[in-house]
């Protein structure tokens, strides 16, 4: 059983095994990505690495000898993240914005504070997941709405 050390925000070492269940969630942006990470069922660390694939996947490396789940809710940023998660081999899935669950009255609103309940909500089991369609899907999509805005042009001349 490989183990792997990692620091927490507190600086208190953390063994990982096979056995760990380690949840992240993503708040995801253009210009940034905030990340939320949960060690069986406490919180360990909270981060905002560069808004690249590449930076998260580095992030993300001391807890792969865990079960390591990564999610994040869909917009505008795409699906390009979680292919390349995927394709280094770590567990990743977009979640629908709208069927992430609210608490009622609640008000405050941040990247940190949702990125924590993502992970926490992902521990859980209480997302639901999106499809991920193939990048040949995605550009085909974009040419249908590309269409669809110039037909819609046309109309209003």
């Amino acid at each position: 059983m490989a183990k792997r050390t990692t620091k927490s925000e507190n600086g208190k070492q953390t063994m990982l095994t096979t056995k760990d269940r380690v949840f992240v969630g993503l708040d995801v942006h253009k210009k940034s990505y905030h990340t939320a990470v949960r060690v069986n069922g406490r919180e360990v660390t909270t981060r905002v690495p560069a808004p690249t694939a590449e930076a998260v996947r580095v992030f993300l490396e001391p807890y792969r000898s865990g079960r390591l789940h990564v999610v994040y809710e869909a917009g505008p940023t795409g699906f390009g993240l979680v292919r390349a998660l995927r394709e280094a081999k770590v567990s990743a899935d977009v979640i629908a914005p709208s069927k992430t669950p609210r608490t009622p009255g609640e008000e405050n609103k941040t990247d940190r504070l949702d990125c924590r309940q993502l992970a926490f909500y992902d521990e859980k089991g209480m997302l639901k997941t999106v499809a991920i369609p193939t990048a040949e899907e995605e550009a085909d999509r974009q040419v249908i709405r590309l269409r669809d805005q110039v037909v819609d042009a046309r109309v209003r001349c």
